[in-house]
């Protein structure tokens, strides 16, 4: 996974808080920032690399779900299988997601 995701800026995306205080992914912030992005242009499942021995193909209306139960174990990683839609969810508990110029 880590060799398809592009090196870009990450200073340069729009960055969300999708963690609550507690340390809960709030699905009402993580839906529009991550799921939505795969959804809009009609991906059913995503890649998702939680870290370098822990990853899956998720259903994306189970990405929510996956996200709640590993966000905080490493920076995960998403993407469509084509590597054409992208999206992070930071140890710290914020979300960006984009789309590549070829998508």
């Amino acid at each position: 996974m880590r060799e398809k995701f592009p090196n870009i800026d990450l200073a340069q995306l729009n960055w969300t808080n999708v963690v609550d205080e507690m340390g809960r992914l709030r699905q009402d912030d993580a839906l529009p920032v991550v799921v939505h992005r795969f959804e809009s242009r009609g991906i059913q499942e995503v890649l998702v690399e939680v870290h370098r021995k822990l990853g899956s193909m998720v259903a994306t209306a189970d990405l929510v779900g996956y996200l709640s139960e590993h966000h905080g174990k490493g920076e995960i990683r998403m993407a469509d299988r084509t590597f054409s839609v992208f999206a992070l969810l930071a140890v710290n508990g914020v979300a960006t997601s984009w789309v590549t110029a070829s998508a």
